[in-house]
């Protein structure tokens, strides 16, 4: 007796996940392209379907991996790393200015190198007279890090009359006279 058997050996699919990605931590889900259509992704809360939400998870890198079954039950995986990068740490403080005509100093506001905006600020210098005189005004300070993630502060600016100083009466009076 004689049997012949035909044993068929199919080949791995070929999975590309794509390459590593990283994004703020506030950014929008962002999509996941691997290859060929038809997997599914695993490997960290944040993914749904084929997306990450890094607003989901703390700022830190995770492995996510596509695995990907094809016609003949074969099965292969791919993966990449996706890092969520913190939002850079802002910080200022509210002020006071007179209400006086001419562009003053904002704030010292840290990590330097960001820009202000609101009313009256022009070239991340505020004029009290051209933000509208005396009241409280909001101002934000902005700053982007080299890794392209942006965080703001904002503060309070009071704009207040300046103090009405009296020297009294003019009067002329010649070298030698004492008063």
């Amino acid at each position: 007796v004689k049997d012949t058997r035909i044993i068929t050996v199919y080949a791995l699919p070929i999975v590309q996940a794509g390459h590593d990605l990283n994004a703020c931590i506030d950014a929008m889900p962002i999509a996941l392209n691997a290859t060929p259509a038809g997997g599914s992704w695993s490997g960290s809360a944040g993914l749904s379907g084929n997306s990450f939400a890094p607003k989901q998870v703390t700022a830190n890198t995770y492995k996510l991996v596509y695995s990907y079954t094809d016609i003949h039950g074969c099965i292969n995986q791919d993966d990449i790393n996706f890092t969520v990068n913190p939002l850079p740490e802002v910080k200022s403080g509210d002020t006071t200015y007179c209400n006086t005509p001419g562009a003053v100093t904002l704030p010292n506001a840290s990590p330097m190198g960001g820009a202000w905006m609101g009313p009256g600020i022009s070239n991340n210098l505020f004029n009290p007279v051209t933000a509208g005189g005396v009241n409280t005004y909001t101002a934000i300070y902005t700053f982007t890090d080299a890794k392209n993630c942006s965080n703001n502060d904002t503060i309070h600016i009071s704009v207040i009359s300046p103090n009405s100083v009296n020297a009294g009466p003019d009067g002329a009076y010649c070298v030698s006279e004492t008063q």
